[in-house]
């Protein structure tokens, strides 16, 4: 909700449906965060969050490529230039929230291979 309100401004010079989109993005990336699909593999926070930056409008492309209409690269490209110019903010929020999302099913006696083993375990059968 907090996303939405600082996109609202963007969102309104284009069509909603890049707005809905980024916003699914958005929810979608605190799943694979959490589950540890992505991760923020690098010690220098400004190389985690170039890759940060990289996946969010990744998965906010996918998402419109995969939505079956129509969208305008231009666009996108311009919405990420206005987040990343004029509300720097959000996206320094989502960052620090999806490196809290990654750590906090974190349990120091489980390694990772065991995290990923009962994750996916129907699809290991």
């Amino acid at each position: 909700m907090v996303t939405s309100l600082y996109i609202i401004d963007e969102v309104e010079k284009h069509d909603d449906y890049y707005g809905i989109q980024f916003l699914y993005a958005v929810y979608l990336l605190t799943f694979i965060f959490q589950a540890k699909i992505k991760v923020f593999p690098f010690d220098n926070p400004k190389e985690n969050f170039a890759r940060f930056i990289e996946i969010l409008f990744t998965q906010f492309t996918f998402l419109l490529e995969q939505s079956g209409r129509k969208f305008d690269p231009a666009v996108v490209a311009d919405i990420r230039k206005t987040l990343l110019q004029d509300h720097l903010e959000i996206l320094f929020m989502l960052y620090y929230f999806y490196q809290f999302s990654a750590n906090s099913l974190d349990v120091p006696q489980v390694q990772l291979q065991q995290f990923y083993g009962r994750l996916f375990y129907d699809e290991l059968k």
